[in-house]
């Protein structure tokens, strides 16, 4: 047989081979193909359920967070006031976050909410962190009542005192009443004069003197209040003519001299600072361009600044100065007066006219 015949006979049975081979390939792989397409079906079904699956738990939390987001009013709420906060910035009654280790909220209702309050963050007070009202407030570790009605604060070296509702400077390191008086760091009971027109009148004992420990305010002939206001001698006691000063204290009392008021200048550090420690605690303004200087008041004396009267009738200097008559006289028409200034610490003398009107201080005989 010839090689074309064998080549004739062949080439059919090659071709019937290689076509069935590659359906049998091509049948694997559709079966493959198939598998895969039911296992990727079966995957994106999965990927589908938890996709779906998330997006349920995420409407779900932002719905959660959409309620913390608003208060039971509806109202939106920032997130230091929302109940998911962290626990150091959480109090209802605040309007910003703070540190609730060191700090807390207060309000001036003392109420959980404080609606229609005032609120304020404050520091806690001293080693037991201890909260206050705002009526207190904290001095070094303590909590303490605010004073002038509960709105003044004062220093670890002055004190509310009780009645008065008065800040005072304590004696050395003690406080005292209203019946006592501070002399030079010692607590003493305030003495008594008699009752003079009525009114009994508080002393001090100031070296080897017992002084009134205010201006004498009994009405008589010779005597005004600043300006004709009864207001003025209620503070600052009558203002007196010379005439009427000498007469006026009490049997066991007398008008001070020029060397009484020198003797208590000098029983106090002398004249040049005298000014300092007999001034009240209060009551020397002056005003914005002459500001006054209050005074230590550590003896008791509690010197006003009540102002005089002219031998004109007209009135000057109160809340600036104070002027004291002394029973020494000048000249013929003329006395010294004692001096005290709002801006100065010294004391000094000058003299007017015995028709001027000036205070009147009482001391023992």
């Amino acid at each position: 047989m010839s090689h074309t015949s064998i080549h004739a006979l062949c080439l059919p049975i090659l071709l019937a081979f290689i076509f069935s081979c590659a359906q049998f390939e091509s049948g694997g792989q559709d079966e493959t193909s198939s598998s895969s397409l039911q296992q990727d079906g079966f995957s994106s079904s999965l990927q589908e359920d938890n996709s779906s699956s998330s997006l349920q738990q995420d409407s779900s939390s932002s719905s959660q967070q959409d309620d913390d987001d608003y208060d039971s009013n509806g109202n939106w709420q920032p997130p230091w006031l929302r109940s998911s906060s962290s626990a150091n910035y959480i109090v209802s009654d605040c309007d910003k976050p703070y540190d609730s280790s060191t700090h807390f909220c207060q309000c001036s209702f003392n109420s959980a909410t404080c609606q229609g309050g005032t609120i304020a963050i404050k520091p806690l007070c001293g080693a037991l962190a201890q909260t206050y009202s705002a009526s207190q407030f904290c001095l070094g570790s303590n909590v303490k009542d605010k004073c002038g009605g509960g709105v003044e604060e004062y220093t670890s070296s002055q004190f509310c005192q009780i009645v008065t509702d008065e800040i005072k400077e304590l004696c050395g390191t003690s406080a005292y009443t209203p019946l006592q008086y501070c002399s030079n760091g010692i607590v003493r009971t305030y003495g008594e004069t008699p009752a003079i027109g009525g009114k009994i009148y508080k002393t001090v004992l100031i070296g080897n003197q017992t002084w009134m420990a205010e201006n004498l305010n009994s009405d008589a002939n010779g005597s005004e209040c600043y300006n004709n206001i009864e207001n003025n001698c209620e503070k600052y006691g009558r203002l007196y003519n010379w005439a009427t000063a000498k007469t006026i204290c009490p049997t066991g009392w007398h008008l001070p001299g020029y060397e009484d008021w020198n003797e208590l200048a000098n029983a106090i550090g002398g004249s040049s600072t005298a000014g300092k420690y007999l001034k009240a605690t209060a009551g020397w303004e002056g005003n914005d361009t002459y500001p006054g200087q209050n005074g230590t008041d550590i003896y008791g004396f509690a010197a006003l600044p009540g102002g005089h009267g002219k031998s004109d009738g007209s009135f000057v200097n109160i809340t600036y100065n104070g002027s004291w008559w002394s029973s020494r006289e000048y000249v013929t028409s003329d006395a010294y007066r004692y001096i005290v200034r709002y801006n100065y610490e010294e004391t000094s003398w000058s003299y007017d006219n015995k028709l001027g009107l000036h205070s009147v201080r009482c001391l023992k005989d």
